[in-house]
C-alpha cells in the first residue's frame, strides 16, 4: 500500500514539473489583439439542437453509469472499510460529472442566467456540507463516520447533477 501512495506521489510530481516546463510566454504585439472571448467560444459555432441533445443524453449515461457503479459496490462492500472507501469514490464520481455540467453551463448559458445560478449553487454548496456534517455528527468517533458522510454527500450531490442536467 504504501508503495502505490509513493508511485502515485511520484507520479503527479512528475506530471506537474512537466507541465511546468511546457509552459511558454505568448507575445502579443499590440495590446487591441487581446481576444475578448475564450478560444472555445470564438472556434465553436452555437450549437445545434442536436449536438445540445447529445451532450446531455452523454450526462445522463454517465450518471447512469456512476448510479450502477453505486449499485454493485456499495452493495458488495463486506467491511466497513470497504463501505467507506465505496461511499467515497461514489460520491467523488458524483463530484466530478457535477463540475463537468457546471463547466458545460458555464460555457453554454447566458451571463445573467449563469450568474444566478452560480448564486444558488453557492447556496446549495452550503447546504450540502452542512447536511454531510450532520450526517457524520451521528457517527462522530466511529468507523461509519466516512460512510454516513459521504453518502449525504454522494445524495445531494446526484440530485444536484440531475437538476443541472435538466438545464441542459
Amino acid at each position: 500500500m504504501k508503495q502505490r501512495v509513493l508511485a502515485a506521489m511520484l507520479a503527479v510530481c512528475f506530471c506537474m514539473t512537466g507541465c511546468m516546463l511546457k509552459k511558454t510566454k505568448v507575445k502579443r504585439e499590440k495590446p487591441e489583439e487581446v481576444p475578448t472571448a475564450s478560444p472555445i467560444q470564438t472556434a465553436l459555432p452555437e450549437e445545434t439542437p442536436q449536438q445540445v441533445s447529445f451532450v446531455k443524453d452523454s450526462f445522463l449515461e454517465r450518471a447512469a453509469a456512476i448510479e450502477a457503479y453505486e449499485a454493485e459496490h456499495l452493495q458488495t462492500a463486506m467491511t466497513q472499510m470497504e463501505i467507506n472507501q465505496e461511499a467515497y469514490a461514489a460520491y467523488e464520481k458524483w463530484d466530478v460529472l457535477l463540475n463537468d455540467v457546471w463547466g458545460y453551463l458555464k460555457d453554454t448559458l447566458p451571463t445573467a442566467e449563469y450568474n444566478a445560478l452560480l448564486a444558488e449553487q453557492l447556496d446549495w454548496i452550503d447546504a450540502k456540507e452542512a447536511a454531510m456534517e450532520a450526517a457524520s455528527v451521528e457517527w462522530q468517533g466511529g468507523t461509519g463516520e466516512p460512510m454516513a458522510r459521504y453518502g449525504e454527500g454522494a445524495t445531494y450531490t446526484r440530485e444536484r447533477c440531475y437538476e443541472l442536467i435538466d438545464l441542459i
